[in-house]
């Protein structure tokens, strides 16, 4: 028996078969390569949980789409990913069936020898039984489960965005690319990108290897003042940034900040900015609006470098709304890098498959001992507002 083998590459977004470009994704959908030099550009409608529903291209370029012709696919799915069959079966040649393998949370569907499982990564899913067909790699974190659940059983609302751990859709649904890293509009995050080696080479952080916890900027003095204010600890720093803290650790977010600044392994570089527009440690920019996650490094000596921003101009019209209080934003992004240096041991440079789900669980555990509320951004004729439930913030 003669079976086709067909090999396929994936090229920075660019993906081939047998050695041909079948499609590369844009921001809205992806581009279809129909040989000789043309062109389709697809367009997808995703749901919250980021599953492809519909694909459709303007074939003709009339500017309406004709659903009898210009309907590339449509999916339908049932809670745990397992798609509807028997109606809307859509057969259009013009569609790329490398490009439509992507449907349930955007992962790439596999049907060869007929297992019909989603890669996300870390592990492979089978929406057939709503299992993991592997082991959770981060088992310990989540013991009260089987190692083999999907999003606690709970699909509508959580998602798993490498296979390695659950989290709510609300973490990674603003994930967008931007200058090669992520930018989260729910809470302003913005992570650049590291060099292919996981190391940034080009750091502005000095590091005697005595460090813990490092602020730097021109906010420094005012963050580390703050910080003061929101702990049961007297905090105090020398001239070169670097955190010291004395006294009783009387709470969950107390016994946090002493981790940070305690351990001996684990460097967290806070750097404090006056402005929207940054430019990170290895010379990419984005903006941030309130704080941003920039990865963690893991050195030859097995020691972690670990990388967070906060908006300092921000922080202050946030605490004089009353929405949080005096210092207690500046603890929860120490804690958060703190914590997301701990996922992976590590290893989560920016661009590799960890640095998501480092930066979800990191921001959960900050949550977890720190309780500020989650604002959303919203751009209302033109300025930028974060959206708390009780109060509504002019950024510009």
């Amino acid at each position: 028996m003669h079976r086709l083998v067909v090999t396929t590459d994936y090229l920075s977004g660019f993906q081939y078969e047998n050695g041909v470009l079948q499609f590369f994704p844009h921001a809205e959908g992806y581009v279809k390569h129909k040989g000789n030099n043309q062109f389709i550009y697809a367009y997808q409608y995703k749901d919250h949980l980021g599953n492809v529903r519909l694909s459709y291209a303007d074939i003709n370029g009339n500017g309406t789409i004709e659903p009898a012709t210009e309907i590339l696919e449509e999916n339908n799915y049932y809670p745990f990913g397992l798609k509807h069959k028997g109606y809307n079966e859509v057969v259009n040649s013009n569609r790329s069936e490398a490009a439509e393998r992507y449907k349930f949370n955007g992962m790439e569907w596999q049907p060869e020898l007929g297992l019909d499982v989603y890669d996300f990564g870390a592990r492979n899913y089978d929406a057939a039984i709503g299992r993991w067909l592997n082991i959770d790699p981060l088992a310990e974190n989540s013991r009260r489960w089987t190692p083999y659940n999907y999003a606690y059983n709970n699909p509508i609302y959580f998602v798993d965005p490498d296979g390695m751990q659950s989290t709510t859709f609300d973490a990674v649904k603003d994930y967008l690319t931007f200058n090669n890293g992520y930018y989260d509009i729910e809470f302003g995050e913005f992570a650049g990108a590291a060099d292919h080696s996981g190391f940034y080479p080009n750091s502005k952080f000095g590091k005697d290897g005595t460090e813990t916890v490092i602020i730097t900027g021109p906010g420094a003095k005012q963050a580390t003042e703050q910080l003061n204010k929101s702990t049961n600890l007297k905090i105090t720093s020398d001239n070169t940034g670097k955190l010291s803290a004395t006294g009783n650790a009387k709470n969950a977010y107390d016994k946090a900040l002493q981790s940070a600044i305690d351990d001996p392994n684990i460097t967290v570089n806070l750097e404090t900015v006056n402005t929207e527009s940054i430019t990170l440690q290895d010379g990419s920019s984005g903006q941030i609006y309130v704080g941003a996650y920039g990865g963690s490094v893991k050195n030859a000596d097995g020691s972690v470098d670990a990388y967070q921003y906060v908006n300092m101009n921000h922080v202050e019209k946030i605490e004089k709304a009353g929405v949080a209080k005096q210092g207690n934003i500046i603890g929860h992004e120490l804690n958060e890098n703190f914590f997301a240096a701990q996922y992976n041991n590590g290893n989560n440079p920016i661009n590799s498959r960890t640095s998501q789900s480092s930066y979800s669980n990191g921001h959960g555990k900050a949550m977890n001992v720190d309780r500020i509320q989650e604002p959303k951004l919203e751009i209302i004729n033109g300025s930028k507002y974060l959206i708390y439930p009780n109060a509504k913030i002019k950024l510009n």
